[in-house]
């Protein structure tokens, strides 16, 4: 639990937001790390980083994984509609 709170100084990404970031299309981040991150922590979901980014942003931006985004907007469905600093919904 304590780990799930933590946030990264700089950019203010949360350890979910780190976990979403896949640079792999193929790899995404295993499920069971996402669902264990949200259980322990669940707003992390609606945590902005320092671009008003929630981990959607990230996870749609990087591996585009529609099981786990499924699983981020199941626990914050307004996540969806969240505009990031650009003006950037998620999806679009």
């Amino acid at each position: 639990p304590h780990l799930a709170s933590q946030v990264e100084p700089e950019c203010q990404m949360t350890v979910l937001h780190m976990c979403c970031l896949s640079l792999d299309v193929k790899q995404p981040p295993p499920r069971w790390m996402v669902r264990a991150l949200i259980y322990t922590n669940p707003q992390q979901c609606q945590m902005e980083d320092s671009g008003g980014r929630l981990p959607l942003h990230v996870l749609a931006a990087t591996s585009g994984n529609v099981e786990l985004m499924q699983l981020l907007v199941e626990e914050y469905p307004a996540s969806v509609a969240h505009r990031d600093c650009r003006g950037f919904t998620p999806l679009c």
